[in-house]
């Protein structure tokens, strides 16, 4: 059992402290630990947890937002199927059967989407919480059934490689999954600075991509962001987006990247646009060391504090929070 895979008796706090249930909560929380094509630091699997546990250290006002936990937000438990399909996959990688290591991917991915979908339609704001960057494929398919949908995609990495080291299903191919799923019309990119030729000439040669360079990245360009966007948006955050000042235990950190003040006037930005964002996944924290020990924690503490940001200003989105700041 890997540390982001809890046991059932395993006594955890609410998230955010708020003791809401997934049915009582506006905001809900799918984890998902699955982390299996890691590719250098491992550990993804912890961040569930580990955000979990460090929730309850998130003051919950916020100067642009005001209070959006009156509405509630909560986690789910992780689904009982994960483990053993984590397990096997693993244990399919170290056999070099790449291709059942992508058909466990896929059955993921089956898993997740009805899950997803279901939140939908029930009116709640669904968050897929990883793990590796893939997991949040199923939710993104679940959204884009729904009606046609743009994926915001704030990553160090531009994840468009068709397989990487023999996998479709690694963490490396995330975007290039995501352009094949129907529905999806649009993928814009924020924060890009780790890419190799294959993926800088798919960017360019694809109409529904816009990348934004983190070279050329200022944060007077977020409007032409939000411009790049259709109404329909899910937002999907890889953590290692952000400067690795704020997440140096990721498992594949690259120099630059998106401060904290630009990541929320980013999110913020997109919620008073008008445009609606349906659903959100934040993506391969992994736990100061690679493990979550009290105490210590600032990437899951950071990481914690986007979460709640999301959940926000989702709801706000939605038309559910009005931001009623102090200040």
């Amino acid at each position: 059992m890997g540390p982001g895979l809890v046991r059932a008796q395993e006594e955890l706090p609410s998230l955010f402290d708020l003791g809401v249930s997934p049915g009582q909560a506006t905001a809900v929380v799918l984890p998902v630990p699955w982390e299996v094509s890691t590719s250098f630091r491992r550990g993804t699997s912890g961040g569930p947890l580990a955000v979990l546990r460090a929730s309850v250290q998130v003051d919950l006002y916020d100067p642009w937002l005001g209070s959006p936990e009156v509405h509630g937000m909560a986690m789910l438990p992780v689904p009982e199927e994960l483990p053993g399909w984590i397990a096997q996959a693993r244990a399919a990688l170290r056999q070099q059967d790449l291709t059942g290591v992508d058909r466990l991917a896929g059955r993921r991915d089956e898993l997740v989407r009805p899950l997803v979908a279901e939140l939908l339609q029930q009116g709640k704001a669904p968050v897929v919480l990883g793990g590796e960057h893939g997991v949040s494929l199923g939710g993104i398919a679940a959204a884009a059934q729904e009606a046609p949908l743009g994926v915001l995609q704030v990553d160090a990495h531009a994840d468009l490689r068709s397989q990487y080291q023999g996998l479709r299903s690694s963490h490396a191919c995330f975007a290039a999954r995501v352009l094949e799923l129907s529905g999806v019309e649009r993928l814009v990119q924020v924060g890009v600075r780790d890419l190799c030729r294959q993926e800088a000439e798919t960017a360019s040669g694809d109409p529904r991509i816009a990348t934004f360079y983190d070279a050329h990245w200022q944060a007077e360009r977020i409007e032409q962001v939000v411009q790049a966007l259709p109404q329909r948006v899910w937002i999907s955050w890889d953590i290692d987006g952000l400067d690795p000042a704020l997440c140096p235990s990721t498992g594949t950190p690259v120099p630059g990247g998106l401060r904290w003040r630009e990541a929320l006037s980013l999110l913020r930005a997109v919620a008073l646009s008008g445009r609606r964002i349906v659903g959100c996944d934040l993506c391969e924290v992994v736990p100061q060391g690679g493990r979550y020990r009290p105490g210590e924690g600032w990437d899951e503490i950071v990481a914690a504090q986007l979460l709640y940001r999301l959940c926000g200003w989702m709801l706000v989105s939605r038309g559910v929070h009005r931001p009623d700041p102090c200040g």
